[in-house]
């Protein structure tokens, strides 16, 4: 929700929004390992990046958020 007043711009995000695009964003950094450098080279090399971890992160991250969303809005 965006609200104006006095002048100023107050902008405020729900934490389910915020969970929401952080498992999005962890899909998006799995796509790109998979495209990009999932698999073996030529030469028997395991290619990797850090899409995987990050993705594994945020998508974590994105969880916890939610989890927390749930709990406070229970009651």
């Amino acid at each position: 929700m965006i609200s104006v007043a006095n002048g100023t711009i107050n902008m405020r995000i729900s934490l389910k929004s915020i969970g929401i695009f952080l498992i999005v964003l962890a899909l998006v950094f799995w796509l790109c390992e998979q495209i990009f450098f999932g698999g073996l080279t030529e030469d028997g090399f395991l290619e990797e990046s850090l899409f995987l971890p990050l993705g594994y992160l945020i998508a974590a991250t994105g969880a916890v958020v939610l989890i927390v969303n749930w709990y406070r809005n229970r009651g």
